[in-house]
């Protein structure tokens, strides 16, 4: 299967490549100025290449006076996205070589995820392809869900490592490496691990498995001391004075009202679970790791609902809908892909009663309802496609090469550049130096009047 998930992931990497360079009009036009891509992937391209520029914390790609100041965010995705140009690699050349790997690495990963969950192995590779489509543009973007999502999928597997074998030392030590890995990752991606293990809790509660009970317990444990420099971090960047309006500035707000992408995702995650647990109710199996399945199941679509939700209960929102709503796309073709498989096992053997025909039925018509939200999933991801028609084409940025490869030749010192507003954001994805303003200045800590002042100038 390796050698399929190669070929498919170097497909993935190379045709958005070509499709780019044939939308500039011939080779000869292309001058290596990266397109916007996916919704804000030049702010991301910025972000990578100030770690190269010596400024892991990512401070302010775009604010020259803010560029050794602690980022807002965390910025494990945008360090690890930057190795392949530490190396030596061309900056385009790594933003291809992030694509290939970190595809092949989601593919091997979701196939490792359903075989686990005991799917035949081309049913695997068939719903490992399709849970990739369906996170296609957002594996095309730099950073974030390119790493998250594969983090996310190791998260999966962990767990239902764990629950298999709640009671093996290294089963508890990988759940607390890989649980709090994901908290330096991406922080919504915190938010569904966190849930996820308080609805295993309280499956193990409810069932009075104290023994895997305890367990958990030592893994959150083990999570939580490794949190520990997370934590310190964290104090650190809400100490800055301009913190909490930053974040006002991104989203937040203080409601208990949740959003419409909560209910526009949601019912997805709603649906896949409707139909898992008919599937169990009406086609129980006995077999081995056939609970721990359930309480996988149970777990990760309770957390990742609940996520969509968690503003209700806390009152703080900051757009969680359209966040964790991304990880419901790779999620619900998965549950598909499974629900399906286990659809198919139980027709030899049931199919003959009347009354088992129609709950058969009924559970069909769940799994196709579900089959429109992958369908549309598969639409949404390859929606990088269409980013050349919307605004700024890749064609209208080729000529900001000459100027910025002078700029970086011959400016040695790291300058604040005054430019218009597209050129500018460019400058720190090619050239070491930043930008007197460039929209994405707002999306790091600075006060309101000091960005006031930036307009101005």
């Amino acid at each position: 299967m390796k050698n399929f998930f190669v070929l498919i992931a170097l497909v993935a990497t190379f045709v958005p490549a070509f499709f780019v360079v044939q939308k500039v009009g011939e080779l000869e036009q292309w001058q290596g100025v990266l397109p916007k891509g996916t919704t804000d992937s030049k702010y991301y391209y910025a972000r990578i290449h100030e770690v190269v520029d010596g400024h892991p914390f990512i401070g302010n790609p775009y604010a020259y006076e803010h560029k050794d100041a602690l980022s807002p965010a965390f910025f494990l995705p945008d360090v690890v996205s930057a190795v392949p140009v530490l190396l030596g690699v061309p900056f385009n050349i790594a933003v291809l070589v992030n694509v290939f790997v970190w595809s092949f690495i989601f593919l091997m990963l979701a196939f490792t995820l359903l075989r686990l969950l005991q799917i035949q192995n081309w049913w695997a590779f068939s719903w490992s392809i399709i849970a990739y489509i369906c996170s296609y543009s957002f594996m095309l973007r730099p950073t974030v869900m390119q790493i998250v999502y594969p983090v996310f999928l190791l998260f999966l597997i962990v767990l239902l490592k764990f629950l298999y074998e709640p009671f093996v030392r290294r089963r508890i030590i990988w759940l607390s490496l890989t649980a709090a890995v994901s908290f330096y990752t991406y922080t919504y991606l915190a938010y569904i691990v966190l849930l996820t293990f308080a609805f295993v809790f309280i499956w193990f509660l409810f069932t009075h498995r104290y023994k895997e009970l305890r367990a958990l317990i030592t893994a959150g444990i083990g999570t939580a001391i490794l949190l520990i420099p997370f934590g310190i971090y964290t104090l650190l960047q809400m100490g800055d004075p301009n913190y909490f309006e930053t974040m006002t500035r991104i989203g937040l707000v203080y409601t208990h009202v949740p959003s419409i992408e909560a209910f526009f995702y949601g019912r997805w995650v709603a649906i896949g679970l409707v139909a898992l647990g008919l599937l169990w109710i009406f086609f129980p199996k006995k077999e081995e790791g056939s609970s721990a399945r359930k309480v996988f199941w149970f777990a990760t679509g309770a957390g990742l609902l609940s996520g969509l939700f968690l503003n209700v209960v806390t009152g703080v929102e900051l757009t969680l809908g359209v966040h964790i709503g991304r990880f419901i796309f790779p999620w619900m073709a998965l549950v598909l892909g499974a629900g399906l498989y286990e659809w198919y096992q139980a027709r030899p053997i049931n199919i003959g009663a009347n009354k088992i025909g129609a709950t058969y039925a009924l559970v069909a018509i769940s799994l196709v309802v579900l089959s429109v939200g992958v369908l549309r999933s598969i639409d949404r991801g390859v929606d990088f496609f269409g980013f050349n028609n919307r605004g700024e084409t890749v064609a209208d940025v080729q000529p900001y090469s000459a100027p910025l490869a002078w700029l970086e030749a011959n400016v040695p010192e790291q300058s604040v550049i005054w430019a218009n507003d597209s050129i500018a954001q460019y400058i720190p994805i090619m050239t070491r130096h930043y930008t007197l303003f460039a929209p994405q200045t707002v999306l790091h800590n600075m006060s309101a009047l000091e960005l006031q002042i930036f307009t101005l100038a």
